[in-house]
């Protein structure tokens, strides 16, 4: 089976590489880096994951938050299976940016032809207690509240989200046949 390429969009410094680092396994921990160094464009990691039915191979797409970028995102939809939409719910930047998340929204899921089901939010705060807010996105979206102190949360939800990807696939190559 090719690759699942996973896009993770969201508002600057919503610790979107954090995230992508942590699911790629290019680090063991859900931790704060020392200093914030934004994402120029896309960055790509690999990673293989025994989820307990076979191995999956593994794309994140980790796409910077600054809509310098937006010029690139037709590219980077291109053959995308999911996406993950993070923002960090501390953040009254990142309530306040409504029309953005729309933006977002629109774009890595429903240009990409993709369901809700298709889509995670993991609304991420920096510290201890998760986040309070909430941005405005369909209601069907899953949204899962987590922080550096909950990566077995993360971790969870994230291969509970990868295996309906999985399922989603295979009907969908079974209904082409």
């Amino acid at each position: 089976m090719p690759a699942i390429k996973i896009l993770i969009v969201g508002p600057k410094e919503g610790g979107k590489s954090v995230i992508a680092n942590f699911l790629a396994e290019s680090t063991d921990r859900l931790g704060n880096q020392e200093r914030y160094q934004p994402t120029a464009g896309v960055r790509i990691l690999e990673s293989e994951k025994n989820l307990g039915r076979g191995q999956a191979n593994l794309e994140f797409w980790d796409c910077s938050g600054d809509q310098i970028y937006e010029a690139c995102w037709p590219a980077i939809l291109k053959d995308a299976n999911a996406t993950i939409l993070v923002y960090n719910p501390e953040s009254h930047v990142h309530e306040s940016e409504v029309t953005l998340w729309w933006d977002l929204y629109e774009w890595f899921v429903q240009n990409a032809g993709m369901e809700a089901s298709q889509c995670l939010i993991f609304a991420h705060s920096p510290n201890k207690s998760a986040g309070r807010g909430k941005v405005n996105l369909p209601p069907n979206i899953k949204t899962v509240q987590t922080n550096y102190e909950s990566p077995g949360i993360l971790k969870s939800e994230f291969e509970s989200f990868i295996m309906s990807i999985q399922d989603f696939i295979q009907r969908q190559t079974r209904s082409r046949k």
